[in-house]
């Protein structure tokens, strides 16, 4: 790179003769078009800072370089000064019947057949650093003559007042400092920040909420109803999520469940990054890729059928004809228990990152098994650390992250006790203070789920039970419910059916009643036999009430 320091100037600043290339102002230009959510006001703000620091009169003998300043220049004036964001209007603005008339009308056209439909959150990240770079050069630059004037000063020991001296001196580092924090480029962690007097950021973050609403995917549901209803929609970006139970409760069941539900729920998934294709990650420290394998033929095919029967394309092929192959791409990793950092897992997604995949949901199986980024013997400690890199991640990556952990033992009591008196409904009664090793996992945590697996005893079906004992979100209607578990593995899928119908349960106690108490006409199309329990007789709320406990 090379800059001509000698410029031309003006009564208002002073030009400096950045030497720049054809190829980088198109990057410009793509970049104002582009409909990447990371192009925002504060990255427009320090390309227009620079175009105007520029001493474009230097190209006055380039026609290229001319339309292309004068393109940047416009669109800028049009977007940041008059509020302008269609592109149509956009162009006509630019155009506006000028002698660059025609020859814009052409670069536009080249611009959108050289580059893609949107940049890539890399291409982003480029411009912006090479914007920041050249802002900051300009800066340091235009305030040289002031700190070798203030340095000279200070060298030499004549000046009337130490304290002015001083202040002079500061004022002058001061604000350079502050003209070189505000052309810092616009990262990954920076793009989520705003104040409330800085008008550039909180109209960005503005409109980063409503396109996040409006989004038609901005939650990736699952493949039942009522799990997506109890998560507010479904796994939100940037939300933490812990599974709690006892062992053989289900947790590495669920883990690998939400994804194959979700690959189900949202085969269209549009990713942040549009030049990237949308990936699941799936982290397991407790189950070997075999047995990962086994149980998601488990759950497209079934118990009954073993892989083994089948040649390796007809196995193939039938995971494919079951749906395996459709939503987004499952990626399944396996490490030995402790031999990996939460750090390693980031580095993973940066890997897939690369290979062209942008990671969208993350589970990890589970907890225990992988080390924080700050290690602590403490068990407690190093539980706190997980949760708290695992929330960290979730909200720098704008994913839902999910793990698992164990109950401590007065909860396998309590489900011992209940399993052995025939009780049912058992997860209701446990609750946070039942957490095995550290609670600050549950401080670190969005939302809180105690897993469970019971039979319901007038069908001898299976079903996962779910509690939820912690949201961050907007108070939640629903804060238990049962769903049939088939094959072991699979919970039967429901999103489907219409209107109100899905196949949970909200009492496991009796075949009489299945119904959401908070929304009456909610009825479960599962068959219901009206058999009385011993003992309790017709119309008796309080003891049928007892019998639930």
């Amino acid at each position: 790179m090379s800059f001509l320091v000698e410029g031309s100037y003006n009564d208002e600043e002073e030009k400096i003769g950045f030497d720049y290339t054809l190829d980088i102002l198109d990057d410009f230009i793509a970049m104002i078009l582009s409909e990447n959510s990371l192009v925002n006001v504060k990255s427009l703000r320090n390309m227009q800072k620079l175009v105007k620091l520029t001493d474009i009169a230097m190209y006055e003998n380039d026609i290229e370089m001319e339309v292309r300043f004068h393109t940047i220049t416009k669109f800028l004036e049009a977007i940041l000064d008059l509020r302008i964001t269609d592109n149509l209007r956009l162009i006509e603005f630019v155009k506006d019947g000028g002698r660059f008339s025609e020859r814009v009308d052409i670069l536009i056209e080249e611009i959108y057949e050289n580059y893609p439909e949107d940049l890539s959150n890399e291409a982003i990240f480029f411009i912006n650093d090479y914007i920041s770079q050249r802002l900051k050069y300009a800066f340091i630059y235009s305030s040289l003559d002031e700190i070798e004037h203030s340095s000279m000063v200070l060298r030499s020991g004549e000046f009337d007042s130490l304290t002015d001296v001083v202040e002079s001196y500061s004022e002058t580092v001061s604000s350079l400092f502050k003209d070189i924090q505000h052309s810092k480029s616009v990262d990954r962690f920076s793009v989520n920040n705003f104040s409330s007097n800085d008008s550039d950021s909180l109209l960005d973050q503005i409109n980063r909420l409503q396109e996040k609403q409006l989004k038609p995917n901005s939650k990736i549901k699952t493949a039942v109803k009522m799990k997506n209803k109890m998560l507010n929609g479904g796994f939100e970006g940037g939300r933490f999520y812990l599974y709690l139970g006892a062992p053989g409760s289900g947790k590495s069941v669920e883990l690998l469940n939400v994804l194959l539900e979700a690959k189900k729920a949202n085969e269209k998934f549009v990713t942040k990054d549009p030049t990237k294709k949308p990936a699941f990650l799936y982290v397991s420290q407790e189950n070997s890729v075999s047995e990962t394998l086994d149980r998601i033929w488990s759950h497209y095919i079934g118990e009954h059928k073993k892989i083994s029967d089948y040649s390796l394309e007809t196995a193939n092929q039938m995971l494919k004809d079951a749906g395996f192959n459709d939503g987004p791409e499952l990626f399944v990793k396996y490490f030995p228990s402790k031999s990996i950092s939460t750090v390693d897992v980031d580095a993973i997604i940066d890997e897939l990152d690369l290979e062209g995949y942008e990671v969208v949901f993350l589970s990890h199986d589970y907890m225990k098994r992988i080390r924080s980024s700050n290690p602590n013997s403490d068990t407690y400690i190093e539980l706190g650390n997980v949760a708290d890199d695992w929330a960290n991640m979730a909200k720098a990556r704008e994913i839902p992250v999910v793990t698992a952990s164990q109950l401590n033992r007065d909860a396998f009591r309590i489900i011992e006790t209940a399993l052995k008196n025939g009780k049912s409904n058992i997860v209701k009664q446990l609750g946070t203070s039942h957490i095995g090793e550290s609670v600050r996992m549950i401080d670190n945590s969005d939302y809180v789920i105690i897993l469970g697996k019971e039979e319901q005893k007038y069908n001898d079906k299976s079903y996962m039970t779910y509690k939820l004992v912690k949201s961050r979100a907007r108070a939640q209607d629903l804060s238990y419910f049962a769903h049939p578990l088939k094959n072991g593995m699979l919970l039967e899928h429901d999103t489907h059916l219409e209107g109100n119908k899905h196949y949970s349960s909200f009492n496991l106690s009796t075949g009489v009643e299945d119904y959401d108490p908070n929304d009456k006409g909610n009825k479960s199309i599962r068959p219901v036999r009206n058999r009385q329990s011993k003992g309790v007789k017709k119309g008796n709320v309080s003891d049928i009430k007892e019998l639930m406990s």
